[in-house]
C-alpha cells in the first residue's frame, strides 16, 4: 500500500547520482574558509577542477548553494538530484575521496579557531530532499510570523500609549474625554474611529 511504499522509500534513501553509483555526495563535519581554499587551490584536486572547467561547468555553481562540485554537472543535472545541497557538501567521484582528504590536510590547520578540530569528510551527506527543505523553510517562516504577532499583541498597550503621546490629535481626543494618557490604549482600542466624530478625509485618496 501507499504507507508501506513511503516507508520503503525512506529506508532506501535517495537514488544514486550516477547510474553506476560512482559519484557521491560527501559531507564535511564543519565548514571554514580554509576548506574553501583547499578545494579551490589544492594541487591534489587540480585534475578534478580542470575536468569540470573543460566541460564548461563550475566547481561552485550557483544552483549548489555553496557546495563544491568536482564532477561536470549542469544546473539542470543538479536540480535532478532532488537534494538541498549546502556548503558542507562536496559532490565528487567516490575514488576522489583520498584526494579531497589530502587537500584538507594540506590547507586546513589541525586545530581551528576555538580549538575546534579539522573538518572530517563523511560518506553520509544528510542532505534534505528539496521538497522537505521547502516545507521546513515555510514552517520556520510561519513560526517567526506567529512570534512577531504575539510580541506585538503583548506590546500593544505600550505602543498605543506612545502613539497617543506623539500624535497631537490623538492626545487632544484623550484629554477631551477626561482620560489620562496611561488609559490611551483602552480608549483607542474601544474607539478606533474616535467615537461619533466625523473622520477626516484623506487628501491623497483619489476616486
Amino acid at each position: 500500500d501507499i504507507h508501506r511504499a513511503i516507508l520503503l522509500s525512506k529506508s532506501e534513501g535517495p537514488a544514486p547520482i550516477s547510474y553506476d553509483d560512482s559519484v557521491a555526495i560527501f559531507r564535511l563535519t564543519r565548514y571554514c574558509d580554509a576548506v574553501s581554499t583547499a578545494l579551490k587551490e589544492s594541487e591534489a584536486l587540480r585534475h578534478a577542477r580542470e575536468r569540470v572547467h573543460e566541460a564548461g561547468c563550475s566547481v561552485f555553481p550557483k544552483n549548489a548553494h555553496g557546495a563544491c562540485v568536482l564532477v561536470p554537472m549542469t544546473d539542470a543535472q543538479l536540480s535532478e538530484v532532488g537534494l538541498r545541497l549546502e556548503k558542507i557538501h562536496i559532490v565528487a567521484l567516490r575514488s576522489h575521496k583520498p584526494q579531497i582528504e589530502e587537500a584538507i590536510r594540506e590547507k586546513v590547520p589541525y586545530r581551528l579557531a576555538g580549538n575546534k578540530a579539522r573538518p572530517q569528510l563523511k560518506d553520509d551527506h544528510r542532505a534534505k530532499p528539496v521538497q522537505e527543505y521547502g516545507l521546513l523553510e515555510e514552517a520556520g517562516k510561519a513560526s517567526a510570523a506567529g512570534d512577531a504577532i504575539t510580541e506585538v499583541q503583548e506590546l500593544r498597550p505600550q505602543l498605543l500609549q506612545e502613539i497617543a503621546l506623539l500624535h497631537p490629535y490623538i492626545r487632544e481626543r484623550i484629554m477631551a474625554s477626561g482620560a489620562s494618557i496611561s488609559e490611551a490604549s483602552v480608549l483607542i482600542h474601544s474607539e478606533p474611529c474616535c467615537g461619533n466624530a466625523k473622520q477626516h478625509k484623506n487628501p491623497r485618496h483619489f476616486r
